[in-house]
């Protein structure tokens, strides 16, 4: 995660293979390095990583619903766009009925499990919507979080109102002396599976948050 928001992509995948061997039964890892290998052009060795999270082969590591959608939404994209790069026809059908093709596709990932934070987000009009990741508001989701070992959400937008967006972020821990920092990652894709792909990513330490800040600013 850190290393990748500066690009380091070989070093980034060492330290997931790293975590994997301690963590087994965490499927974040999985995750993170299949994302990783997609970066690095390594798309057959990503699918097939993909491919054992979906199958349940990775001992020791389960899946709930919400981290089966954003792992399948990863293997459309894929067989998307590099569909020559992988073998395509070991998919279900239904991740090949038609190409993956999404307006605005946001990925948060953050270190900690069940780390307490809102997402706020403003559109052109400034009207806004919330998501809330506390005990307080999501208990369930927080809960799944630390049995299924993930730390990712993603948002899908299609038909985004013109204009300016922004990705306010709010930290709610109490605990103002926490000594192990809590880092979240914000990445923005747009025209999400097309060839005109783009993305820009920022990450910021939840820790050292005591207001809510603008992560991102987004021209739709």
């Amino acid at each position: 995660m850190f290393y990748e928001s500066e690009g380091l992509y070989e070093t980034s995948l060492k330290f997931y293979k790293q975590i994997a061997v301690l963590r087994p039964d965490r499927i974040q890892s999985y995750l993170d390095m299949a994302r990783t290998l997609v970066k690095t052009g390594e798309y057959e060795i990503a699918f097939g990583l993909y491919k054992q999270m979906l199958s349940g082969q990775i001992l020791g590591a389960s899946l709930d619903s919400d981290i089966i959608q954003t792992i399948a939404i990863e293997v459309r994209h894929l067989a998307t766009k590099h569909k020559s790069s992988i073998p395509f026809r070991e998919l279900p059908s239904a991740f090949l009925e038609r190409a993956l093709n999404i307006n605005t596709r946001i990925v948060f990932d953050w270190n900690v499990a069940a780390a307490p934070f809102e997402v706020q987000f403003v559109n052109p009009d400034k009207k806004y919507d919330i998501w809330r990741h506390t005990y307080e508001e999501n208990e369930d989701r927080l809960l799944r979080e630390t049995e299924y070992g993930y730390q990712t959400e993603q948002f899908l937008i299609e038909n985004t109102q013109k204009g300016t967006w922004l990705i306010n972020i709010e930290n709610k821990s109490l605990d103002v002396d926490n000594k192990f920092p809590v880092f979240l990652k914000c990445t923005v894709y747009r025209n999400y599976g097309t060839p005109n792909e783009t993305f820009i990513s920022k990450m910021v330490e939840l820790t050292k948050l005591d207001q809510k800040v603008n992560l991102l600013e987004i021209e739709n």
